[in-house]
């Protein structure tokens, strides 16, 4: 089965930060193509309609925040009912590319977005209604986030509420449930416990969220040391150690007045305990982690020394987190045992901190 869709946005970019630029009304459009193949992936998460979105958006303010013109992986779900009143929700992971970045002479008041380049995500719910198997009209309210990873200051990022309307024609009903010809793995993985390890290279430019402008970049070197418990096919969820060496805490340690420890390596280091949740779709995986600050000195320095104490900064000191894609180099729904890449941004309580890319190994003898 194959459906598109057209879309008419239009919303807000929601303000979440002083000094934040005016903005009127946020409109544009979406194309999205997608298709439904009954296999064991699909049929485990519900049967969701894969493909791609390309969109265009007017962020309320040409002159300071530009346009953005975006791509995303999508993946759509729909619950039909007898009446032909449907439901839907939607995911959508990808990049955008902005006009009109912040640059320190041609666009200073631009603190949201501070590289052409962002990575951009979508959840929507949504309602329609079929007039014919073909033809169908549709409705959603939408949030869409961007944020480049503190890859490029000022990074306070892009937030919109967004509502649309959709013309959506489906080429065709047929999806082959009957003749897919899959045998369905779910009973090849049962519920295992398994060790992980993984290490990964950070990288950000040095700053708080909107200064220093046009610094240097400084990397971080990750080390996990876990284990996961596979949930059948589809769930695995973790409990992991994490450290990582920061080189732009060394930077702070040396020109701070400040000593967070007696040894200026140790004091710029940070030790997490994270816990995760992992979607595991065919080789890719979506991985959402949150945990708390077990050892972090010069995070906790930066807030009232160089940031303001705000409730927000001051919890962020105590709750790193992540969002990442993983893929696995076999396919995990056969081999449990299995070596993986995943990119991905860490966070310190939403707040972006580093961009990252690991590999690892889930050790089994499965």
């Amino acid at each position: 089965m194959i459906e598109i869709s057209q879309s008419a946005l239009a919303g807000q970019v929601l303000n979440i930060y002083s000094n934040f630029p005016d903005r009127g009304l946020y409109y544009g459009s979406s194309f999205s193509y997608r298709s439904l193949k009954s296999t064991p992936a699909s049929e485990a998460f519900y049967r969701p309609k894969t493909g791609f979105c390309l969109s265009y958006g007017d962020l309320g303010n040409r002159q300071v925040l530009g346009y953005g013109i975006g791509l995303q992986y999508e993946m759509h779900w729909t619950q039909e009912t007898n009446s032909g009143i449907y439901f839907t929700q939607t995911f959508r992971p990808g990049v955008t590319y902005n006009n009109r970045p912040f640059d320190v002479i041609d666009n200073p008041q631009n603190i949201v977005v501070g590289s052409h380049f962002s990575a951009l995500m979508t959840l929507a719910l949504g309602a329609g209604y079929s007039f014919s198997d073909q033809l169908h009209i549709g409705a959603e309210a939408s949030i869409w986030h961007s944020s480049n990873g503190h890859t490029a200051l000022p990074n306070v990022g892009m937030n919109a509420f967004l509502g649309s309307l959709s013309l959506v024609y489906r080429f065709s009903n047929d999806d082959n449930l009957e003749n897919h010809g899959q045998s369905d793995p779910i009973s090849s993985i049962k519920n295992s416990l398994s060790p992980i390890i993984g290490i990964g290279y950070g990288v950000n430019e040095g700053g708080t969220t909107t200064r220093p402008v046009n610094g240097g970049y400084y990397s971080k070197q990750l080390i996990t040391l876990g284990v996961g418990y596979r949930i059948k096919n589809i769930h695995r969820i973790s409990i992991a150690l994490e450290g990582y060496y920061d080189e732009y805490y060394w930077l702070l340690n040396s020109t701070q007045e400040w000593q967070p420890a007696s040894n200026r390596a140790l004091g710029s280091t940070a030790l997490m305990l994270m816990f995760g949740h992992e979607y595991i779709y065919n080789r890719l995986s979506l991985i959402i982690n949150g945990g708390i600050n077990l050892y972090n000195p010069t995070l906790g320095n930066q807030v009232g020394k160089i940031e303001l104490a705000t409730t927000g900064n001051t919890i962020k000191r105590y709750v790193p987190g992540r969002f990442a894609i993983r893929y696995y180099l076999r396919h995990p729904w056969k081999h449990e045992n299995n070596w993986y890449v995943q990119a991905g941004i860490k966070s310190n309580f939403g707040q972006a901190d580093f961009l990252e890319f690991g590999a690892g190994w889930v050790i089994s003898n499965r």
